[in-house]
């Protein structure tokens, strides 16, 4: 979805609150940040149960 703000003839500061195709499109980028944040908190947990136990084995192992 493209910004509907570029080149629109009826911009003036601060329209993007009550223009309705403003208000779409600051919804859709919000609920697309969360989507992308959600999934970034995926792959960080993951990341970080691999690097536990990674040491966790070195640490048994006694490898420092």
């Amino acid at each position: 979805m493209k910004n509907p703000c570029y080149n629109c003839e009826k911009r003036t500061p601060g329209c993007q609150s009550s223009c309705m195709e403003g208000i779409a499109y600051s919804k859709h980028r919000k609920e697309q940040r969360e989507r992308i944040k959600a999934e970034k908190s995926k792959e960080q947990m993951y990341l970080n149960f691999k690097i536990s136990q990674v040491v966790s084995t070195k640490n048994k192992a006694g490898v420092r």
